[in-house]
């Protein structure tokens, strides 16, 4: 209970937007209308576009599974675009676009190592495979 008052404390409009949304208002809690036990599973188990989860995680709101989806669509679609241009073409490549920035997501610093592509005649012999189009 003591969990549930701070929480309570510290987001009360969140949580009574919430209760509204069911037809409940934190006045009826503590009766059998609305019992602790009720608000607690009411507040562990909101949805994620809940005003809750809304306001103590606002990213995980405007990114759900949906927006990531899309956001590496357009990434992806972004960088079908560039590999065909002439920058693409260049040793180094230049003007790779940026992804779109999502939340909670670090980028990584630092030199980032790029490699020429080895021929799979190569690597079949680096590896010590056989080369099927060879039977």
């Amino acid at each position: 209970m003591i969990g549930l008052l701070e929480f309570i404390d510290e987001h009360p409009d969140a949580v009574e937007r919430e209760l509204m949304t069911i037809g409940e208002r934190l006045r009826y809690l503590g009766t059998e209308r609305l019992t602790w036990s009720d608000l607690k599973v009411i507040i562990t188990q909101a949805a994620p576009d809940s005003p809750i989860i809304r306001e103590i995680s606002p990213d995980a709101y405007t990114w759900t599974n949906t927006n990531q989806l899309l956001a590496d669509i357009a990434d992806s679609l972004h960088w079908l675009c560039w590999a065909k241009t002439k920058g693409a073409q260049k040793k180094p490549p230049e003007g790779m676009p940026d992804r779109i920035k999502r939340p909670g997501i670090v980028e990584p610093q630092g030199e980032v190592y790029k490699y020429d592509v080895m021929p799979q005649d190569d690597m079949l012999a680096w590896l010590g495979w056989e080369n099927p189009s060879d039977n």
